[in-house]
């Protein structure tokens, strides 16, 4: 009778052990995948970062702030990178101009020369009168 009872533990303990194993293998691979998931979500973050600074690049062109665009047009950049790989320079600009056009507070500044504050030290500044003091004949 204890040879039986005995069985019957070591069966049930045998299933357990057997469960417990699986639960760890199954934690283990689930663990895995979402570490190559991540691995994979950065590796792409790499690879479009370059893309994306010259859109932002490009937008800053018509926009204020450049990271607007990405605002404005969605987060993806796949309609923004042509055929050979490279950012689609003239479709960038136009949808940044025409977000420009359509919200102009967020248009970027136009910045204007003053010309009472000067030129700065430029090759071609016109003369002063200390400039006509040095050259006169004494």
């Amino acid at each position: 009778m204890w040879d039986a009872v005995d069985a019957d533990l070591l069966a049930g303990r045998w299933n357990v052990i057997v469960l417990w194993e699986r639960s760890r293998t199954e934690k283990r691979l689930r663990r895995e995948r979402d570490e190559a998931r991540e691995r994979a979500q950065r590796a792409e973050a790499a690879a479009t970062r370059p893309q994306r600074s010259e859109v932002e690049r490009l937008a800053a062109e018509a926009l204020r702030q450049p990271g607007d665009f990405w605002l404005l047009a969605g987060e993806d950049i796949a309609p923004w990178i042509a055929d050979d790989g490279d950012v689609d320079a003239d479709a960038v600009r136009a949808r940044a101009a025409e977000e420009a056009g359509k919200r102009p507070g967020m248009a970027g500044v136009v910045r204007r020369r003053d010309p009472d504050q000067g030129d700065g030290d430029s090759a071609t500044r016109t003369p002063t009168i200390r400039d006509w003091l040095r050259q006169a004949p004494c």
